[in-house]
């Protein structure tokens, strides 16, 4: 296997320049406790809810088991995924592929804006499928990275790098925050996107649970180009068994000028194994510039 020179140069300026970025981060935590400022109930009740396993985390442990890990366990979508869990703890580790296919011809942007998830160039091309490879650490526990490569069919468009940290649990380890953060260049444009997300999730019960990303994103892009964005993502998950999820994504995108997007992705979760799990489900882009019917499928190797 051969790597496309772009990626072998993305990846190295990721550990030149982001990597200690990381490390600057973790030593500001020196003089405070992560996590514990909301993290002010201890009441054994509800420990059960938080070893829903469900998701990218492999099968339900056993009621009573043992998981020290702050907070529920709450599926991710799968468009608009997180960086692991927000609970992720040091050593996790994750490959996956994410494949959006549209189902008709049509628009591939939203006049002229990106989809949430940043494959799709800013310039007005046709929809055609894409796909991006990422990878997924997390180096302490509730800190996480990711590099993404996304692709146009074999087209190499783009290099994205986001960092995840949780900030705390609460309402009896029903709930848990935190924040993320993503870079994206875009090659094709010469376009540089920032987003900063506020991310809360909730478990209801064993099997109802909610996930939303809450933020914006500003474009940098060629001279006289720049864009800023909200941007919303709200799911809703149903675990059917310890083996098999149902979820809605929505997936919300306003420009602070007019155009704005709204992706509705019913899907499926299936836990095949410990360490491999397959999301796959079909909806619609409804867009100021053209709607547009789509699928998409992830397959995920977890630890």
């Amino acid at each position: 296997m051969v790597l496309h020179p772009r990626i072998v140069c993305c990846t190295a300026i990721m550990v030149a320049f982001v990597m200690p970025t990381a490390i600057a981060i973790d030593w500001a935590d020196v003089f405070a406790e992560p996590a514990l400022w909301l993290d002010y109930d201890d009441d054994a009740e509800f420990v059960p809810l938080r070893h829903n396993r469900q998701g990218r985390q492999g099968r339900r442990r056993p009621r009573g088991d043992d998981d020290d890990r702050p907070g529920p366990l709450i599926p991710e979508p799968m468009v608009f995924d997180l960086v692991r869990p927000l609970n992720a703890r040091a050593g996790e580790f994750e490959a996956n592929v994410l494949a959006i296919f549209p189902l008709r011809r049509g628009p591939a942007g939203v006049a002229g804006l990106p989809d949430a998830l940043g494959t799709v160039p800013l310039g007005p091309q046709r929809a055609v499928p894409e796909w991006a490879p990422e990878f997924e650490w997390c180096p302490r526990d509730g800190v996480t990275w990711e590099v993404e490569f996304p692709f146009r069919r074999d087209t190499f468009e783009a290099i994205k790098v986001a960092h995840q940290r949780m900030l705390g649990v609460g309402f009896d380890d029903r709930f848990i925050h935190g924040w993320h953060a993503i870079g994206l260049n875009d090659f094709d444009s010469g376009a540089t996107t920032l987003a900063l997300l506020w991310v809360a999730g909730f478990r209801f019960d064993r099997t109802w649970s909610t996930l939303a990303f809450i933020g914006g994103r500003q474009e940098i892009g060629p001279p006289g180009y720049r864009g800023t964005e909200y941007l919303q993502n709200v799911s809703l998950f149903a675990d059917l068994s310890d083996e098999m999820v149902f979820g809605v994504e929505t997936n919300y995108q306003q420009d602070l000028e007019g155009p704005a997007a709204l992706l509705l992705m019913p899907q499926f979760h299936w836990q095949l194994t410990p360490v491999l799990n397959i999301q796959a489900g079909a909806g619609y882009r409804f867009a100021t510039g053209g709607s547009i019917p789509e699928a998409a499928v992830r397959v995920i190797l977890a630890n």
